[in-house]
Formats: C-alpha cells, structure tokens, sequence
C-alpha cells in the first residue's frame, strides 16, 4: 500500500511511462476490476463510471480502499491492480527500455509488440492486427506529461484499428502504414487537469457498451478539463473535433458524485454542432447547451441553410448510476434522451440500460456474475438538420447504433492475480435502420416503439481465457459458436459458425 500511495503523491516525474498522471485507456481491463472492486466493497473514493483515469486516481482509489477494508488486500482483483502501477522488473514487469532523467524532467520510451488473430466462420470473416511501435513520455516539474504512442502496422477495420491511406477505419485491406493511437499533453494539480490531445473518453456503467459517450468511434481530437467539487464530485467537460474542414464538433460535459460508499451518479450532456465560431460557448462546463442553441439562432437574421449547419444543434441528455445493494451485489442503469421534446411532434429517441453484477470471493479465487439489457430505439445519434453524433462512421454512443435491443452476460472466475477464465453469452437484435437515418419534420409519429423488420438476431456464446503475469506481457484467447439469423436483414437469410480470437502483446 505504501508503494501505491508513494507513486500516487510523488512530487517529482521519476518515470514518465510510469508516470502517476499518465491516462490508462479507457479499453483497459483496469476498469471491469476497478468494478469487481465497486460491487464487493464499500467505496469511499473513485469515480469508476467515469473514464480515462489516471495512474494517481488508480492509486488513491486502491489504498483508499485498504484503508477502509484491510481483508481486500487478499483479493486477486486488487493485486492484479496494484501491479498495474509499478513493474515490478524481470517476469514481474520490466521497467521503460530507455530512461533519462534531468533536475526536474525526464523522458521515458519503451518499444512494444501486439498481434491478434480472429476468424469468424459465420460472417466469413478473418482480421489480423499486427503491431509494433514506440510509447514515449516526458514529464516536466511536478503537474505536466507528455504522451504519445505511435506505430507501423497493418490496416485493420475498427474504431481501435488501423485506418488506410485516405483515414477510412473501414477498409478490408492488410497494406501496412504508419499511425498512432493516442498522443496528448496534460497539466494537472489536486484540484484540476486539463488535456489536449488525441483519446478516447467514455462514461457510463455498461458491460457491453455504454449509450451517450463511449469509445464506440475512433479517437478524439480533443481539449478536455475536469474540476474537483466538494465531497468528491468531479465536473468534466470537453470539446472534439470531429472534421477539421466541416468544422463539425462534439462537446459534452458530465457531473459525477458519489452519495455515499454504496451509490455513484453521473449527469451528461452532449452536443452536436457545426460552426468554430460557435465553439468558445462550449467550453463554458455550466451552460446548458439547449440555450446556446436558441441564442445562435436569436442573433440576428441568417439564411436558411446557415441557419439549419451553424445555428442550430443536437443536445443529448444522460444519466447513470450504480447502487451496491449488499456486499456482493451491484445494480446499474444508464438513460438517454436525444434531442428530447415536451410535445408529440416527434418520435421518441431515447435508450436505456439496466444490469446486474454479482461477485463472491471464495477460498479459491473470486467468482463474478454479470449481465445486462441495453435497448437503443430508432433515430437516436442523428437528427435531419445533420448534425449526427457520429465520428468516422461510428456512432459515439452505444457501439452498435440505434434500431438495437442486446443481452450481454459474463460469467468469471480470477483464481490469482494472473489469471482470469470466463464464459460469455449474448443476443443482439438490429432493426434495418442505419446510422445516420434521421426522422424527416412532417413525417409520420411511429406508434410503436419496435425493432425494424427485417431483424437481424445474433447469438454467440464465447469461452475466455486470459494471462497476464505482470504489465509487459499479456496473452489470451477465446471462442465460440454464433448463430445468426436474417444476415444483413435479409429475411430468411441464416447462417452459424465457430469463431476464435488469438492475442498477445509484449512491452518493455
């Protein structure tokens, strides 16, 4: 505990790659087991629905929780996440492969290796990412970090792929290229940090996505900040870039709080809109963004299609919680309203989400049973005036879009620190409408809030299984059978097959 306190309050940047104030990406497993930790124990500190953390709040949220229950120092969850902060050299982690170090700077690079193979014989379709690049870092007196981590490897498809020459994250082809996953600059104190840079930033409880703010689309170009507020609440708010030259943007800011050691609570708001002249209003984290939307449009006369991409904007709204009922057990939800309106003029673009997380520690390990439904309606993410909340072709919601109703479930079993064996199991109903298919004014109000005929339905159950010995190296599998049934709605169109997944990553 002591060495995970010292490497939380360290004053002075000894290790940039270990560096408390570098971010941990918001895909890491640090963030299922910070969950784990959420649902056994009460937690007086940390803001688990809300991520990037840092290393620091990693590290004040593992011995805030050893202080408030020593016995959780036997748990394989916290000691997995403890060696997380520090290599530990040789097997047990190897510290940055090139170090220099400077009165009070020092820059850090360390190389790394990933590789990964999945076959999906039901969608007849095979995905190799093969990685080889440089994380580099260098930090500055005691509030300021820079990061980058770049690459050469192949095209791979995906919003965490590879994008080809032209910046599609869509394409099939296997060329290699040079990219780079995330680079950023942060300066942060006790009480506020600001970042600029290229992330991801997600909110939300879900086990299988999360509905307004996620890491479903490609990396942000982003300046984000957070405040602390009395009793730990945490104010962020950002604002992205999505395409330079429409000069289209995102912006969202959330307020998070913990009321009590049982019961964390976010509120989001998330705006869509054109213009750069329009952009300072957006950094204001207090502003309602419906109200800069009606001052935009009450500033004067403008033409109509000006009036429709600069004036106006698409407001969403957020709320999410979770409640550990009993040692042991933990419920979640997240709700959604997308452009939302008093009157029936329009039809309801709303989602919701409601889980469930049970875990036990037993003599050999601990045992973790988890599931949820999350259910996106029609329309939701765009509106007929364009502005989508989508980025290069994914939606920055949920990952699989409106027009979408998902059980998602997973059983676990960690034994130690190393290891963590579990099986999933899902059904995944998508309705024909697309991203990007927006109500038209004067259309029709539908009725009947239901999937689009023709659905397609997928099953899958997955066996899983994962090693990681220390920070530097990682291994793990898993596969399974899916079974799908109108492929790409089309009606009567079924198919089913084995699948696997191969992967391995190595860092010095």
């Amino acid at each position: 505990m002591g060495l995970t306190l010292a490497l939380a309050l360290a004053a002075a940047p000894a290790s940039a790659t270990w560096h408390a104030r570098e971010e941990i990406p918001v895909e890491s497993p640090v963030y299922r087991l910070a969950s784990d930790l959420a649902a056994s124990y009460p937690i007086s500190f940390g803001l688990v629905l809300t991520r990037p953390w840092t290393r620091a709040e990693l590290g004040r949220f593992l011995d805030q929780l050893l202080a408030d229950v020593p016995a959780a120092a036997n748990d394989p969850a916290v000691g997995r996440l403890r060696r997380e902060l520090v290599p530990g050299g040789g097997s047990a982690g190897l510290e940055p492969f090139f170090a220099a170090e400077q009165e009070d700077a020092s820059i850090e690079i360390s190389p790394y290796l990933r590789a990964s193979y999945a076959e999906d014989r039901a969608r007849r379709r095979t995905q190799r990412d093969l990685r080889g690049g440089l994380q580099g870092s260098f930090a500055y007196g005691d509030h300021t970090v820079f990061f980058a981590d770049g690459y050469v490897g192949n095209v791979t498809p995906g919003a965490h792929g590879t994008p080809d020459a032209d910046g599609s994250f869509r394409s099939s082809s296997s060329d290699p290229t040079v990219w780079f996953e995330r680079a950023y600059v942060t300066w942060q104190s006790p009480g506020f940090s600001a970042r600029i840079g290229h992330t991801w930033l997600s909110w939300g409880p879900g086990l299988a996505g999360t509905l307004a703010l996620s890491d479903a689309a490609s990396a942000l170009d982003l300046l984000e900040a957070n405040v602390r507020l009395p009793g730990g609440a945490r104010l962020q708010w950002f604002l992205a870039t999505l395409d330079a030259v429409s000069e289209s943007f995102l912006a969202g800011h959330r307020l998070a709080f913990r009321a009590g050691p049982s019961v964390e609570m976010g509120f989001s708001e998330l705006a869509r809109f054109d213009g750069s002249a329009n952009a300072p209003p957006y950094l204001i984290p207090v502003m309602p963004y419906s109200l800069l939307d009606r001052r935009a449009r009450g500033l004067g006369p403008v033409s109509g299609d000006t009036l429709g991409r600069r004036g106006r904007n698409n407001v969403m709204l957020a709320a999410d919680f979770t409640w550990t009922w009993r040692p042991g057990t933990r419920l979640y939800g997240e709700v959604l309203l997308d452009d939302a309106s008093l009157k029936n003029e329009r039809p309801l673009a709303a989602g919701w989400q409601a889980g469930a997380h049970l875990r036990r520690l037993l003599p050999f390990g601990s045992l973790a049973v988890r599931g949820d439904y999350t259910r996106v309606y029609r329309y939701v993410y765009s509106i007929h005036h364009g502005h989508d909340f989508q980025h290069a072709g994914f939606p920055t919601g949920f990952a699989l879009g409106p027009d979408v109703d998902q059980f998602a479930a997973r059983l676990e079993w960690r034994p130690d620190a190393d290891w963590a064996w579990g099986a999933e199991w899902s059904s995944v109903r998508k309705g024909s409408d697309p991203l990007g298919l927006a109500w038209q004014p004067g259309d029709p109000v539908p009725a009947r809030l239901v999937l689009t005929f023709p659905v397609e339905q997928t099953q899958r159950v997955t066996l899983t299984a994962d090693w990681s010995p220390s920070p530097s190296m990682t291994l793990s599998g898993a596969g399974g059978f899916t079974r799908i049934r109108s492929v790409d709605h089309v009606h009567g169109r079924d198919t089913d097959g084995a699948f696997g997944r191969a992967a391995a990553a190595f860092r010095w």
